[in-house]
């Protein structure tokens, strides 16, 4: 299962907020790169915005920590609306505004995604250094597996 520790804490003693981070920088939120206190399932969202965000493009979507504190993601290819507001969502840098997993659930681009014509999947041909599954259909199917492995609480 990918998770980091917090959400795992967060059962140990509900309502604990936690002002240190042990995990990869690279999937940090940016209310933990700010020093903030934070409840767990928030950041373990964001990490996983992070993994979306790689499928999706074959690259991070913050290079270093005053990009990921200021949360302007720039794509390198246009993707469908659904998996853009999927993203923006996710990755939101104010963690109560940001997707829980049961919002994700509930998303369009993971409920219908199999009903998108196929001018709204990813191209067939992504660069030859991606090397993620091609189509939207596949990363989204992914994507479920993963949202189903995180608890809702």
């Amino acid at each position: 299962m990918f998770s980091d520790r917090a959400l795992q804490a967060h059962y140990i003693e509900k309502g604990k907020l936690f002002d240190t981070f042990c995990g990869t920088l690279e999937y940090c939120a940016p209310e933990v790169l700010m020093g903030n206190p934070y409840a767990g399932k928030e950041l373990d969202m964001f990490a996983l915005g992070v993994t979306l965000f790689t499928l999706v493009f074959g690259e991070r979507p913050f290079f270093d920590v005053e990009e990921t504190i200021a949360g302007v993601l720039c794509p390198p290819f246009e993707v469908n609306g659904l998996c853009s507001s999927a993203l923006l969502w996710i990755l939101d840098c104010d963690p109560k505004q940001r997707a829980t997993a049961q919002e994700m659930m509930a998303h369009d681009w993971v409920t219908k995604v199999g009903d998108l014509p196929s001018s709204c999947q990813l191209p067939a041909m992504l660069p030859p250094t991606v090397h993620c599954p091609p189509g939207v259909v596949r990363v989204a199917r992914w994507w479920h597996v993963l949202l189903t492995a995180v608890p809702c609480v």
